[in-house]
């Protein structure tokens, strides 16, 4: 893992809106899929052009805080404060207190950082005074957004269609906590056109399918292979669980540009779950997938023998 040294400048600030927001004042509406509870951290790299790139740091710091309040006029949302309504929702007060802005140096490229997760989490910026959900400023940068997410609110009396697996417990016979007290390793997996029809192939050989997707096939084996690499228990049942983007999937789909969680969770199967595999496409080549996941050391020397295929 890189060393990273994260050298934050004066104090966090906080960045008000440009101008006073239609909303403020009032409680801004969550849906049942906003309102899960947890805090996603993402980091989002940007090349600077020829002439950004002659910009002396203090002025593109001021050009940065510049755009960051116009863009939180439209995006008021995010210049407010979590709080619960009169039913115990998570909801968004429309405080325009405004985002958290923090000026930070990093003394390293970030080819440098390349695809280390951990590292990479250094240059995150977290609220030391927040000590749950609710004192965690909301920030994001989007396109224009669709801010009505009331279009996503639950049926009420409730509607229950179909078994929810995701949601199901399931005993850990193979009693796999040992194993993560070990030391956790992140790693990311190139999947290069040759494999993925190489696995297409194995796939189809018996005749059961006579066709299979990129992601059906990656998954499968990747799978497969976690199973193998924890050395789980014939008898032990397992939670596939997929996060789908739901936006073009509802019925009707969801307004283009909908500010809003749109992803939801699936599991199409029992098959256990601690780690995350994150599928990306490869920056510089197509018919190529990158795949960034955990396993606790021995599993992933495991895991790395049975990618050589």
């Amino acid at each position: 893992m890189l060393e990273l040294n994260v050298e934050i400048r004066g104090e966090p600030t906080l960045v008000p809106p440009a101008e006073d927001t239609i909303e403020k004042g009032n409680l801004y509406f969550l849906s049942n899929i906003d309102n899960f509870p947890l805090k996603i951290t993402t980091v989002y790299c940007y090349q600077p052009t020829e002439n950004e790139g002659n910009i002396e740091e203090e002025k593109l710091v001021e050009v940065l805080k510049s755009s960051l309040s116009k863009v939180l006029v439209h995006y008021y949302p995010l210049a407010g404060r979590l709080t619960t309504d009169s039913e115990g929702r998570l909801v968004v007060d429309c405080t325009d207190e405004g985002a958290v802005f923090v000026e930070a140096k990093a003394h390293c490229t970030i080819q440098e950082i390349g695809d280390d997760t951990v590292a990479m989490a250094e240059l995150v910026y977290e609220s030391p005074a927040a000590k749950n959900i609710i004192e965690v400023p909301p920030l994001a940068a989007q396109v224009p957004p669709f801010l009505d997410r009331s279009i996503l609110r639950a049926r009420n009396p409730p509607k229950i269609e179909f078994p929810h697996h995701e949601y199901a417990s399931i005993e850990d016979v193979s009693n796999t906590d040992d194993i993560y007290n070990e030391n956790i390793i992140y790693k990311s997996f190139c999947f290069e056109y040759e494999k993925i029809q190489k696995l297409k192939m194995a796939a189809m050989e018996d005749g059961v399918v006579d066709k299979c997707s990129t992601f059906e096939v990656v998954s499968a084996f990747i799978w497969k292979s976690r199973t193998q690499a924890l050395k789980l228990r014939y008898d032990q049942r397992v939670k596939y669980v997929l996060v789908v983007d739901g936006r073009l999937r509802f019925d009707p789909p969801l307004p283009e540009n909908y500010f809003g969680n749109g992803v939801v969770i699936t599991s199409p199967a029992y098959v256990p779950g601690r780690e995350l595999a994150i599928f990306c496409p490869n920056p510089k080549e197509k018919n190529v997938i990158d795949v960034l996941l955990s396993f606790p050391a021995s599993s992933m020397k495991i895991f790395e023998e049975l990618m050589n295929i």
